[in-house]
């Protein structure tokens, strides 16, 4: 009985090995697949400790190393603007703390200088012209004293007829049209003739060492080149000057005295 069972227990398990359900080969295989997971568990656990980690760290050490090379490098940007800045204000400072003297000043010492020089100039020509001044010698206004346009010595002044900016060479004199125009002292003609900016224009070379041109005179002027004329003689009557027609009506004198131009009022104020 025994050997019986024994032997169809056997035949049982050849049976089952035969047809692949043997009990043993499955637990085998169970243990392999356990051994293999927990092996690449392990392995898998050893790899990222050891290189996960260190990668991080390398990473983390990367970007706090830039970072703190940004940083720097903006800190020291930021102190060269400063410093720069700083230097800028106390150059600035050390300018506003130099008093300002005129004096020391080169161009406004020169311009200073010039224009004392030039009145100092126009005052002893006017004394020459003075000295030599004789009982037989008056000074006389040509048309009135009263003055629209002054002398500009050099300096540009707006002119409304032609709307441009130019040298006033010359004093305007208020005087209605047709009225007289007279010699300022005695003298010589020199010139009788048409400007087409300032009109009939007469050239008298006066006795005082000076030239003077009337401009704006109708065109029957009662003097010719070559004439001699005396003080307060009548030369002409007021007309237009052609440049400077939207003005009142007036006479423009200007009076050149050792070849530049000089403020009338100059001559025209030592009368006595």
């Amino acid at each position: 009985m025994n050997m019986q069972s024994e032997n169809d227990v056997n035949e049982l398990e050849e049976n089952e090995r035969k047809q692949g359900k043997n009990p043993k080969f499955y637990f085998a295989l169970l243990v392999c697949l356990a051994a293999v997971s927990v092996a690449g568990w392990s392995t898998y656990q050893t790899v990222k400790d050891f290189v996960a980690p260190q990668n991080t760290k390398d990473t983390v050490s990367s970007r706090r190393s830039s970072k703190t090379q940004s940083k720097t490098a903006s800190q020291q940007d930021k102190t060269v603007i400063l410093e720069e800045n700083n230097q800028s204000k106390n150059n600035k400072n050390e300018r506003s703390a130099i008093p300002y003297d005129k004096a020391s000043s080169p161009e406004i010492s020169e311009s200073a200088s010039k224009s004392k020089t030039h009145q100092e100039e126009n005052a002893e020509e006017v004394q020459e012209v003075w000295n030599n001044k004789s009982e037989t010698l008056p000074i006389s206004y040509p048309s009135g004293n009263t003055v629209i346009k002054e002398f500009s010595d050099g300096n540009l002044v707006y002119c409304k007829t032609l709307g441009d900016w130019r040298a006033h060479e010359g004093t305007d004199f208020k005087a209605e049209i047709g009225s007289e125009v007279k010699a300022i002292t005695s003298g010589t003609v020199t010139d009788v003739y048409e400007d087409p900016s300032y009109g009939t224009t007469v050239v008298i070379s006066h006795d005082g060492k000076f030239i003077a041109y009337y401009s704006g005179l109708s065109k029957n002027v009662n003097v010719e080149k070559g004439k001699r004329i005396t003080g307060e003689e009548k030369i002409g009557l007021i007309d237009k000057v052609p440049c400077e027609s939207l003005d009142e009506s007036h006479l423009h004198l200007m009076i050149n005295k050792d070849g530049k131009f000089i403020d009338p009022i100059l001559i025209l104020d030592k009368e006595s």
